[in-house]
């Protein structure tokens, strides 16, 4: 409740005039102490922003190979389907899923990226949660995602950067679960299997049903060339820098026009319907006016760039900067409101013990 409002409730002058004083006393307070931790904010939200473009290139190296028709894995009929394939139903999700639909016996693999790990425990039990999920689900996932009546043979992926890779392995074997192990390669855009070691007996049980998918990963395939520019988990910074690839230069400076943006969304979602697509689309437009990189023409079907710059790396710099300031805003402002209500909530209990004209 703001001040003047609550001020109204109030009876007592004395509690008005103690109330005035207290919350300025708090305002300074907050501000002040919250001045001292905005840099670390800053530099948290600048890391989270980092470790989530880590993870969507971990994300679009592992599903480049089954989008381009011209990979070593194209003629074994497995096919890119979608991010996030609970996305809709706002449950345990994992990062892609990947089908091949011909064969004896259709094959859904469920794969989950790590850019990093600091508790293997944790993942692979996380692992499990979102395999429980999905199987629960599998249901909706076969007639909303897979368009099919069939049941697939599921397997579970859980891909990690090349460091990490041996560690990931032991921790796989020694949970005893069946998870195959993908590794990443950041420098050369390559993708490949980690396989235990021939004398383990659970060997089997980290490779792929088919045996030539396990052969070719095994020897690895290219991941040369990005797929798509985000994913719907993606970041929310990453997913308004990637929007900078629809904007045009006039005479009246860039405008963002909301055709192309669609077109765009439409190229980097094909897998949401259309009224998630619009949803999506809605929420970017919102945002970009929200921390005042964009503004919608009252007359156009079109977003207007506020921004001096004309470089699209200075750009994306600038509404990432303007992105992270928002946020820390809102975090001064969250603060400020949750320190006034506790005060009134004190003044009014005060109030209450009051004696009264009665």
């Amino acid at each position: 409740m703001d001040d003047e409002s609550f001020l109204s409730q109030i009876i007592f002058p004395d509690l008005k005039k103690q109330y005035a004083r207290r919350i300025k006393e708090a305002l300074r307070e907050v501000n002040r102490t919250f001045g001292d931790e905005s840099v670390g904010l800053q530099s948290t939200h600048e890391s989270h922003i980092e470790t989530d473009r880590e993870h969507d290139e971990a994300i679009d190296i592992c599903v480049y190979p089954f989008v381009d028709r011209y990979s070593s894995i194209s003629s074994l009929g497995y096919r890119f389907i979608r991010a996030a394939p609970l996305l809709e139903l706002e449950t345990q999700n994992v990062d892609f899923l990947i089908y091949k639909r011909e064969g004896t016996k259709p094959i859904a693999i469920f794969g989950e990226a790590k850019s990093s790990i600091t508790n293997y425990s944790r993942v692979l039990t996380e692992l499990a949660e979102r395999r429980k999920a999905i199987e629960s689900k599998l249901d909706y996932v076969k007639s909303e995602c897979l368009k099919t009546d069939s049941d697939p043979i599921c397997e579970y992926v859980l891909a990690v950067k090349g460091s990490i890779a041996i560690n990931a392995r032991d921790a796989i074997l020694d949970s005893g679960q069946q998870v195959i192990l993908w590794i990443v390669d950041y420098l050369d855009r390559r993708l490949s299997m980690g396989q235990a070691p021939n004398e383990q007996p659970q060997r089997r049980m980290m490779t792929h049903s088919d045996p030539i998918l396990t052969k070719t990963l095994g020897e690895g395939v290219s991941s040369s060339a990005a797929t798509f520019a985000y994913y719907p988990q993606s970041h929310t910074a990453t997913r308004l820098k990637s929007v900078l690839r629809c904007f045009e230069e006039t005479e009246h400076g860039l405008i963002i026009p909301l055709l192309r943006l669609r077109q765009f969304i439409d190229t980097q979602l094909f897998y949401l319907s259309e009224e998630e697509k619009t949803n999506h689309m809605d929420g970017i437009i919102r945002e970009l006016q929200k921390i005042g990189f964009a503004v919608r023409s009252e007359v156009k079907p079109e977003l207007h760039v506020l921004s001096r710059h004309r470089k699209i790396r200075s750009l994306e710099e600038e509404l990432v900067s303007k992105w992270i300031k928002h946020k820390i805003e809102e975090e001064r402002s969250r603060r400020i409101e949750a320190r006034r209500s506790q005060l009134q909530e004190e003044v009014l209990a005060e109030q209450s013990r009051q004696p009264t004209l009665f």
